[in-house]
C-alpha cells in the first residue's frame, strides 16, 4: 500500500497469489455472518465472549496533519509515511537518497505520539523481492542500499519510533525459502540500527498483504504480520485468514487485518468484530477502495480520515475496556 507521491494519495500496491480462485472461498462465506451492527454496541455475558482484544492499526498516510494523528487512541499503532519512505527520491541514478524537506514535521508528529503513548512505524517499501534495480529502474525496484539507508535515517532522525513498516513484502509466485532469506535480511538491517530508537528493540511489521504460509514461516516471534482485503474478499476468506492468524499465533507472531472498500458504519463494525472473532491483533477499517477511479486517478484509499472515525474509536475503546463486545 503505497503513497503515489506527485498526488499524495494512495494505491493499494499489493500482488495477489496466481491461481488464486474465487469459488474456492465460497465455502468459508457460508462459515461468517456479516448482520448488519446496530448503533448501540451491547456487552453480552463471558461465554458470549470473542478471543482477542483487538486493538487499533492505523494505515496513516495523512502528511502532516497533526490533528489527525492526534485524534489515534492511546497503545494503537499507526505509520508514519512521508514520500512512499523518509525520501525525497528513490533509486534514481542522478540524485542521492535525499530526505525530504519537511522531515522537522514528522519528527515532530512522531515524537508527540510517542508521548501520547501511540506507536509509530516508519514505513519502507522493498520492492516485492526485486533488488536488481536497472539504470531506469521503476518504482517497484528497490535496492538493498536503499532499504537500508531508509531504516538507518529513520531510527537517526525519529528515535521514538516503535520500529518498521516493510511494505511489498510478497511475491508473485511464492517460494518459502526465498521468503525467509527476504525477510531475514530485512530483520538484520533493522536489527543493525535499532540501537538508535529510545526502546533499543525494534517492532518490524511485514505486509505481504496476503495470508500465506510462507508468510508464516518467514515471520519470528514478536513480529507482526498484515493481511490486506476489500470488504468483499475479507468476507469471502474467514477460515482462510483465521487459519492463518492462528498459524500466526503458534509461532509467537502477530496479525494485523486491514480493509477497504467498507461504506458505511454498520459494515466498518461488522468487519472490525469479525477481525477479531478470526484473532486479529490489530484492525483498521477505511470506506473507499483501491486502485483508480473512472477518471484514471488513484484512489486515496488510506490517506483520508475516515467519516465513522468517532464510532471506530469507540469500538475498539469498548473492545479493550471489556472484552465482551457483541454482534448480536
Amino acid at each position: 500500500m503505497r503513497q503515489v507521491p506527485a498526488r499524495r494519495s494512495v494505491r493499494v500496491a499489493r500482488i495477489r497469489v496466481k491461481g488464486k480462485i474465487r469459488a474456492t472461498f465460497v465455502a468459508s462465506l457460508l462459515l461468517v455472518s456479516f448482520a448488519p451492527v446496530p448503533q448501540s454496541l451491547t456487552l453480552q455475558s463471558p461465554q458470549t465472549m470473542f478471543r482477542a482484544k483487538t486493538k487499533m492499526g492505523v494505515i496513516s498516510y495523512w502528511g502532516v496533519n497533526e490533528q489527525w494523528y492526534n485524534e489515534i487512541p492511546r497503545y494503537s499503532l499507526a505509520i508514519i509515511n512521508p514520500n512512499n519512505g523518509i525520501f525525497v527520491t528513490n533509486n534514481f541514478p542522478f540524485w542521492p537518497n535525499r530526505l525530504v524537506e519537511n522531515l522537522e514535521e514528522y519528527k515532530r508528529i512522531v515524537r508527540n505520539q510517542y508521548n501520547r503513548d501511540v506507536e509509530m512505524l516508519g514505513y519502507v517499501p522493498t520492492g516485492y523481492f526485486k533488488h536488481n534495480c536497472g539504470f531506469f529502474a521503476k518504482t517497484s525496484c528497490q535496492r538493498w542500499s536503499t532499504i537500508e539507508a531508509q531504516v538507518r535515517s529513520y531510527f537517526k532522525h525519529m528515535p521514538r519510533l516503535k520500529g518498521i513498516f516493510f511494505d511489498e513484502t510478497a511475491q508473485e509466485s511464492w517460494d518459502c525459502s526465498q521468503v525467509k532469506k527476504e525477510y531475514t535480511r530485512l530483520r538484520e538491517i533493522v536489527q543493525k540500527y535499532e540501537k538508535e530508537l529510545k526502546s533499543k528493540k525494534a517492532l518490524i511489521v511485514f505486509n505481504p498483504g496476503v495470508a500465506h504460509e510462507c508468510v508464516v514461516q518467514g515471520v519470528v516471534e514478536g513480529e507482526i504480520a498484515m493481511v490486506e482485503d476489500d470488504m468483499e474478499d475479507y468476507k469471502l476468506k474467514g477460515q482462510e485468514i483465521k487459519s492463518h492468524t492462528d498459524n500466526l499465533h503458534k509461532k509467537g507472531a502477530l496479525a494485523w487485518h486491514v480493509v477497504h472498500t467498507a461504506p458505511n458504519q454498520g459494515d466498518m463494525q461488522s468487519v472490525i468484530l469479525e477481525a477479531r472473532e478470526r484473532g486479529a491483533d490489530y484492525a483498521y477499517v477505511v470506506p473507499k477502495g483501491s486502485g483508480k477511479d473512472r477518471n484514471g486517478k488513484f484512489i486515496n484509499t488510506w490517506g483520508e480520515f475516515p467519516p465513522y472515525w468517532a464510532e471506530m474509536v469507540k469500538l475498539f475503546k469498548a473492545i479493550q475496556d471489556d472484552g465482551t463486545v457483541s454482534r448480536e
